[in-house]
């Protein structure tokens, strides 16, 4: 693993009803990609299924995830233990619009220094998390359902090199048809005096 791949660090996932929103810390910058490219299949499922953990971690009955959507999650640090806050709205019957959820921060594994902290995900709660984690980073990379952007992640090369050049100066062949009348008032003839 390359020292760039080690310092790839998800920081912020969000989506909306069109967008997909990642933000995301490589070495000694932060990047972020918003785009209406559609993530790979696994991407979904893997964000939906945090809607159980959100009623585990707000004590709530597991029926209360019934009409819950998770709208995304963040990413942080306590001590030298990495913590997540779960993004999520709830519809309501009696509103107009849902309510937001926003989770404390928990822990995604134990911390390495002594002191009073939260009580940790369980492993099985935090691969559901680290699933979302690095489905988040395969589209950050460019990895989307349309397929590899070039440039970006992934691939650089063309793979289909057997489709015939193109020559980009050649004209395209539209058929000539004479311009349309400009319409409005004709000029008036100016005498110079």
């Amino acid at each position: 693993m390359s020292k760039s791949e080690t310092s790839f660090t998800i920081k912020k996932v969000k989506r909306t009803r069109k967008k997909l929103y990642v933000l995301w810390h490589n070495g000694a910058d932060d990047h972020s990609v918003n785009s209406t490219d559609n993530a790979l299949p696994e991407f979904q499922p893997a964000l939906d299924a945090l809607a159980s953990l959100v009623c585990e971690i707000c004590a709530w009955p597991a029926d209360y995830a019934s009409n819950l959507r998770i709208m995304g999650l963040v990413m942080g640090t306590q001590g030298e233990a990495d913590t997540v806050s779960i993004l999520a709205q709830k519809s309501l019957v009696d509103a107009g619009k849902a309510l937001a959820i926003t989770t404390p921060p928990r822990l995604l594994s134990h911390p390495s220094e002594p002191g009073s902290y939260t009580t940790p995900l369980t492993n099985a709660q935090a691969e559901l998390v680290w699933a979302v984690v690095e489905a988040a980073k395969d589209y950050a990379k460019g990895n989307r359902a349309q397929g590899e952007l070039p440039g970006i992640g992934g691939n650089t090369q063309d793979e289909d090199q057997d489709s015939p050049e193109t020559d980009l100066n050649e004209p395209l062949p539209f058929d000539e048809a004479p311009a349309p009348k400009k319409r409005g008032r004709p000029r008036k003839a100016t005498a110079n005096t």
